[in-house]
């Protein structure tokens, strides 16, 4: 029962979506408390996680895409945006897995990026369209390392400075409540 009051508790101080996460963490640990011999039963075994709405779903409508891009390609000071945000448009690709993609990932002759990091540690192979074609040679153009996006200084692009660039360009497009995960539910949005 102490688990359960717990779960009660942290509710009314965090998201449920935090407490089902903590939880499942709890729950692995008396498991392997008991695995370990150090106690005799989980406590956790028996406690349900919160049930929760599913995520959200933004995606941008046919008149922000092109006021999202323009606003990107006025971000002179993060040259590798625009080409970012037109990759995950055109590919549905996550934000890490295309700050992870090398030179050597892009099968240029086939016309093909081979995403070998991916959330779920399978390959994927995606097609590149023309839209994602000129990125690359632009990409290619302005190499600076085994990395696609990079700076002109040899340090690769990191989450951090995407927020903050794409927080910007999103504000000066007029586009509200949008993250940079919801390319990806546009992409797969105007595939469908």
């Amino acid at each position: 029962w102490a688990v359960e009051k717990w779960k009660r508790d942290r509710e009314k101080q965090v998201e449920r979506s935090t407490v089902n996460r903590e939880l499942t963490v709890l729950k692995h640990m008396f498991k392997t408390g008991v695995k370990w011999g150090l106690m005799e039963s989980n406590p956790a075994a028996g406690v349900a996680p919160f049930p929760v709405q599913e995520g959200r779903f933004r995606y941008l409508s046919e008149d922000e895409i092109p006021a999202l891009l323009a606003a990107c390609e006025k971000q002179v000071t993060s040259p590798w945006l625009s080409p970012l945000v037109v990759m995950a448009l055109n590919t549905g690709a996550r934000q890490g897995e295309l700050l992870q993609l090398r030179h050597e990932d892009l099968g240029l002759e086939r016309g093909l990026i081979y995403f070998g990091k991916t959330k779920n540690k399978k390959l994927k192979t995606v097609p590149m369209n023309r839209a994602v074609r000129e990125v690359v040679d632009w990409l290619s153009k302005h190499r600076y390392g085994e990395y696609l996006f990079m700076w002109p200084w040899g340090e690769q692009v990191g989450r951090t400075t995407v927020y903050d660039a794409f927080k910007t360009a999103c504000r000066e497009a007029g586009i509200e409540n949008f993250r940079f995960h919801d390319l990806r539910h546009t992409a797969a949005s105007y595939l469908v």
